[in-house]
């Protein structure tokens, strides 16, 4: 005969044996975990283009988040759960790994003909009668949108035609219109 246990008396105990505080789950701290990791799921669906269809990407998406080692203890939430990473799609493959020698060389050239290019958020703060440098050549930039949007929505539309440069604003192309538009607005391609 099989013993039959309400689950929350097992909970109990094993809080007990383990010493775990109790929590409320409308605390700051519960609420501040959730609130991070729903910050995250909504940054890497954004990053894959989701739009209505973001539940097509979510198994993905969750599988990376929890596939990723924490900073702070450098285990992903998988592997501590399972005790080893989990192999994840791109590691089915039996390809070669290149000898170290011919993939830094490899990782070098790709650095060096690539131009970085920081977040706009991470420039540094420029004179205020001078262009950035990151849009004083270009002919086609986005417009971020500072309105309220739906979730999983692109921040930037674009790219339109800059028509004339200003230090504070630039005259773009918008349709059939002109329009100007603050430079704090603006990102290049």
């Amino acid at each position: 005969m099989a013993l039959c246990v309400p689950v929350q008396v097992l909970s109990e105990q094993f809080e007990d044996v383990y010493a775990l505080p109790r929590r409320n789950s409308s605390t700051r701290s519960g609420t501040g975990i959730v609130e991070r990791f729903h910050r995250q799921l909504k940054v890497s669906l954004r990053a894959r283009l989701a739009g209505t269809d973001w539940f097509h990407h979510l198994p993905l998406v969750l599988l990376g988040l929890r596939s990723v080692p924490r900073e702070d203890s450098s285990v992903s939430a998988s592997e501590a759960l399972f005790g080893s990473p989990l192999v994840l799609p791109g590691e089915f493959l039996d390809t070669p790994e290149l000898p170290s020698s011919e993939y830094l060389r490899k990782i070098q050239s790709i650095l060096k003909n690539s131009t970085s290019v920081l977040p706009h958020h991470s420039l540094p703060a420029t004179k205020p009668d001078q262009i950035p440098s990151s849009l004083a050549n270009c002919s086609h930039v986005f417009i971020r949108e500072d309105a309220s949007k739906p979730p999983l929505s692109p921040l930037y539309r674009g790219p339109y035609l800059v028509l004339s440069k200003y230090p504070k604003y630039f005259l773009i192309e918008i349709g059939s219109k002109s329009d100007s538009v603050s430079v704090d607005r603006l990102c290049t391609l």
